[in-house]
C-alpha cells in the first residue's frame, strides 16, 4: 500500500504547504491541465478554402475559492491569459494577486470580448459546483471550446440542450488522480512557495474557534491545525 500510495515529503517546502499536495493542488492542476489538454486539439476553421489553427490561449476560472485559487496559477503556466469571476470582491482582489484578471460578472463579458475578438473563452475552468456556475461557463465558452469542472456537485445539473448543440462545446468532469499529476503538483508548488506563503496558516488546536471564524469570512484560504507544540 505504502509502495502506491506514498511520496517523500519535499524537505525545502514548508511543511504545511506540503499539505496541499495531498489533494487541492493536484485537484487544481488537473482541472488546468484537462482543459488545456482538450483546447489543443487541432480546431480547424474554415473559412472558404482556408483553415486556420485556433490556438488555445484565454481561459476563465469561475470559482475563486482555495482551490480556484490554485487553478489561476496552474492555468498561468498553461494558457496566455487567465480570467477569474466570483461574487465575492474580497476573493477577487486575492485572485488578482495569485495572477488573474479578476473581474465581477458584470465587467467580465466585455474584457473577454475584448481580449479574444468577441469568439470567447477557449476554456472555462469551474470550481463552484452548482448550476449557474456550469451555465456561466457555457455562455463564456466559444464555440467548440472546452469546460473542465472541478466543483463537488450534490444535485443533479439542468443545461440548456440547445446551447450546447450550437457551441459543439466539450465538457470534462470529474475528480482528478492524486498520484497522477502528484510531481506536478509539486513542481508547481517549489516554484510557488513564496506566493502560497500565506495560503495555509499553521495554527494550534486552541486557536480552532478564532480561524475557523477568518474562513468564514474568507479570510484565510487553508488551515492546518497543529497538535501540540508548533515548535
Amino acid at each position: 500500500m505504502a509502495d502506491s500510495s506514498l511520496f517523500h515529503a519535499p524537505k525545502d517546502v514548508p511543511p504545511e504547504l506540503v499539505l496541499l499536495l495531498s489533494d487541492n493542488l493536484p485537484t487544481a492542476y488537473s482541472i488546468a491541465y484537462n482543459a488545456k489538454l482538450l483546447a489543443s486539439e487541432e480546431q480547424v476553421q474554415i473559412v472558404g478554402k482556408l483553415q486556420v489553427k485556433d490556438p488555445a490561449g484565454v481561459c476563465i476560472v469561475i470559482g475563486c475559492g482555495p482551490v480556484g485559487l490554485l487553478t489561476i496559477v496552474a492555468a498561468k503556466t498553461m494558457f496566455a491569459k487567465v480570467f477569474a469571476t466570483d461574487l465575492d470582491s474580497d476573493r477577487l482582489k486575492v485572485a488578482e494577486k495569485y495572477g488573474a484578471i479578476a473581474l465581477p460578472g458584470d465587467k467580465l463579458d466585455e474584457a473577454l470580448s475584448r481580449a479574444t475578438q468577441g469568439r470567447g473563452a477557449d476554456a472555462v475552468l469551474e470550481l463552484v459546483g452548482v448550476s449557474k456556475a456550469l451555465e456561466s461557463a457555457l455562455e463564456l465558452v466559444r464555440p467548440y471550446g472546452v469546460i473542465s469542472s472541478g466543483g463537488v456537485y450534490t444535485a443533479d445539473v439542468n443545461l440548456p440542450g440547445s446551447a450546447l448543440y450550437a457551441k459543439n462545446v466539450r465538457i470534462q468532469f470529474g475528480r482528478c488522480s492524486t498520484r497522477t499529476y502528484y510531481e506536478p503538483a509539486l513542481k508547481l508548488l517549489k516554484e510557488n512557495v513564496q506566493l502560497f506563503s500565506d495560503f495555509v496558516k499553521a495554527v494550534s488546536f486552541e486557536e480552532a474557534p478564532k480561524f475557523y471564524e477568518l474562513f468564514e469570512q474568507g479570510k484565510v484560504a487553508k488551515i492546518a491545525f497543529i497538535f501540540g507544540s508548533k515548535e
